[in-house]
């Protein structure tokens, strides 16, 4: 049996298996679910909600204080789909340290949500996992580096006011060189030019 064969079989034993459990199965369409949605049975262990509001794992209710929806449980993981390419299986791994979703961890997961090489697939994609503590490390990083690097170049010059020049004592600081001037004299300045824009 090919994979495809052994995929397509245990999607039909995941089906009803007469007419009338068809006729009395009630579906639920949800419009905010999409491709990389994660499966129903992953829903559960995420931290992040990828439904939306429809979403029954994450007990979605509106916070009248905050004038906006927010959903109250959150899981112990998150799940993020990395491209099934050698170079970013190994950054994801080896760099970041997600961990590869497979039945070991997940033993209770239906057998078609997993393909021939044990994870779960969608299209080119590939389920990873990670404890939310080190995927929100991961997560905030870039955002802590910028506001590094945005404050090395404030300086206080008043007791509201700060200018963006830069600290030049500041090891993060850089200024890039400007040319001399001499070969921007004779240069023209875009914009509007009379012979030509107007007639």
């Amino acid at each position: 049996m090919t994979e495809a064969d052994a995929y397509i079989h245990e999607r039909i034993a995941s089906q009803p298996q007469t007419l009338d459990e068809v006729r009395r199965t009630v579906v639920q369409s949800d419009q905010a679910k999409n491709r990389l949605s994660l499966p129903d049975y992953f829903e559960r262990f995420s931290y992040d909600c990828s439904l939306g509001r429809g979403c029954s794992a994450h007990e979605w209710k509106y916070d009248e204080t905050k004038n906006r929806w927010s959903h109250a449980l959150t899981g112990e993981f998150i799940f993020r789909w990395i491209k099934k390419d050698k170079r970013a299986i190994d950054v994801a791994m080896n760099v970041r340290e997600w961990k590869f979703v497979n039945r070991r961890y997940f033993p209770d997961a239906p057998n078609h949500l997993f393909s021939a090489n044990g994870g779960v697939e969608l299209g080119d994609v590939i389920l990873f996992f990670l404890p939310t503590k080190q995927a929100l490390i991961h997560r905030y990083a870039p955002g802590k580096r910028s506001t590094e690097i945005l404050k090395s170049r404030m300086t206080k010059v008043g007791t509201n006011e700060v200018l963006m020049t830069g600290n030049p004592d500041d090891e993060r600081f850089y200024e890039p060189e400007s040319g001399s001037g001499e070969e921007d004299e004779g240069a023209v300045v875009p914009g509007i030019q009379e012979g030509r824009d107007f007639s």
